[in-house]
């Protein structure tokens, strides 16, 4: 499949509804400490990070890959800032795919950024 962005400009029949579940009801269902969280959800990052908050709060908090689309999230009335925010207040750290550290306003500077997120060892 492909990615279709839910605009007026597309047909219905390019559509699938989907069951969501949240990682926290995952983690928790499943009795599952999760070590790592790969984020690629074609701009709706902001709603994954909220289905994660009592995962990114834990302790044993996982490394996150993020692949934030500050495009397609503007596109649709959004603010990538958002998500980055949300994985802050958590006390994580960004760095780039290089393992570079990427500070939010140069993030945000991208059409797309591939990110490393972890919190700094206590």
């Amino acid at each position: 499949g492909y990615y279709v962005g839910m605009t007026t400009e597309n047909e219905e029949s390019q559509f699938s509804q989907v069951y969501c579940v949240t990682v926290d009801e995952i983690c928790s269902s499943r009795n599952i400490t999760a070590t790592h969280l790969k984020i690629d959800v074609e701009g709706m990052e902001e709603a994954v990070i909220e289905g994660a908050h009592r995962t990114l709060s834990s302790r044993s908090a996982p490394i996150v890959f993020l692949e934030l689309h500050c495009n397609l999230i503007r596109m649709a009335g959004g603010d990538p800032a958002q998500s980055l925010r949300l994985l802050s207040s958590h006390g994580y750290a960004f760095r780039d795919v290089k393992g570079l550290p990427i500070g939010v306003d140069e993030a945000l500077a991208l059409p797309f950024v591939l990110l490393l997120a972890e919190k700094a060892i206590q």
